[in-house]
């Protein structure tokens, strides 16, 4: 009885081992998916690929590898091979019952800023006695976009306090228009003029007229990386995150024109309309993460867009390496009106102060 089963399971096998020969990987589906679109640089993201089994056959083998560029750090437990000069490749493998699903997981970062591109899985499947193994190559373009790293110290803030400490001054040194909105409660801080005495005893409570400033805070950055060293380029990018991150806790909405090329964007990607909160950040931070060093249009392009398509701005601030040409330029462009709103920022300076040793890093 037990030689018949024996022969039965034999003959069960090979003829698994004829089918799976002949079907290859005929029936195996792959997705990659990233846990992030955008991180910060050293911060950890996770990419996880699926294995799917849509046949009714169990496949005892299925080997993968996915390529990355050679910039990744590989956090996870996992093989990898290096493929110089350009790629990496992390390999495992899975067991897939039929219509089944099997995930592997990787955790990964890049350290430096830019946009990452990867997505090349090449798949290996074989049979129950090793004979034979076949590859396939899959192409599934997945990114990741790393912010340009942060500023610490306090020498941005001081180039930027005047315009930011500026723009919420404005609204009480010149006239300002306001809106009836509506009524809160009274808290003890609201000038007495303000009360509303008939709503006042329609609730039984103290409360206060509320208004809502017609004059509207706005702030227009522009970044000029125009012949610009990848350095400095570089050090642009930074000085723009942290610009648009103190403007947004300041409440002052925003814009961004800029001139670097982005890494897979469409004609007008270089604009970004006003805005600000979480999500307007975000925008801004994928575009400063996609930028490239090489540029759509010059200085004086960029300068002349400025002035196309300006309306009403409460200051502008120009980020440059190139501080004195550019004012130059700015200055022969604008309007003297206009000029007097401008704050430049030179990246050149920062590098300077870095390589003279104070008290500023690179985060």
């Amino acid at each position: 009885m037990n030689i018949v089963i024996i022969i039965v399971a034999v003959i069960l096998v090979l003829i698994i081992q004829a089918i799976l020969l002949k079907r290859g990987s005929r029936g195996i589906t792959a997705e990659i998916n990233t846990d992030k679109a955008g991180a910060e640089p050293d911060e950890p993201f996770r990419v996880t690929l699926r294995l799917r089994n849509d046949s009714y056959l169990i496949r005892p083998f299925v080997g993968f590898e996915i390529i990355f560029p050679r910039q990744i750090h590989i956090i996870s437990d996992i093989d990898t091979t290096d493929c110089p000069p350009y790629s990496l490749k992390v390999s495992g493998s899975a067991f897939l019952w039929p219509k089944g699903t099997a995930d592997r997981t990787v955790e990964a970062s890049f350290d430096a800023r830019g946009r990452y591109r990867f997505g090349s899985i090449i798949l290996k499947t074989g049979d129950f006695l090793g004979i034979k193994e076949e590859m396939s190559n899959i192409n599934i373009p997945q990114s990741v976009s790393i912010y340009p790293k942060r500023l610490e110290g306090a020498d941005i803030s001081r180039v930027t306090g005047g315009i930011m400490g500026d723009m919420p001054v404005r609204r009480f040194i010149f006239e300002d228009p306001v809106l009836f909105s509506g009524f809160r409660e009274y808290t003890g801080r609201e000038p007495m003029k303000d009360i509303s005495w008939m709503q006042s005893a329609r609730t039984g409570q103290l409360m206060v007229r509320q208004y809502d400033h017609t004059a509207h805070m706005n702030a227009m950055v522009v970044l000029d990386t125009f012949d610009a060293e990848p350095s400095g380029a570089e050090a642009c990018f930074s000085l723009t995150r942290d610009v648009c991150m103190q403007l947004d806790e300041a409440g002052i909405e925003y814009s961004l024109y800029m001139n670097a090329e982005l890494a897979g964007a469409a004609a007008g990607g270089n604009y970004m309309a006003a805005g600000m909160g979480t999500g307007h950040l975000y925008g801004i931070l994928m575009q400063l993460a996609n930028a490239l060093y090489t540029c759509r249009y010059t200085d004086e392009k960029l300068i002349s867009e400025i002035k196309r398509n300006i309306r009403t701005t409460t200051g502008i601030i120009y980020i440059t390496p190139f501080g004195d040409s550019r004012e130059q330029s700015l200055k022969e462009t604008l309007p003297p009106k206009l000029m007097e709103s401008v704050t430049i920022i030179s990246a050149a300076d920062f590098m300077n102060r870095e390589t003279e040793g104070e008290d500023r890093k690179w985060a």
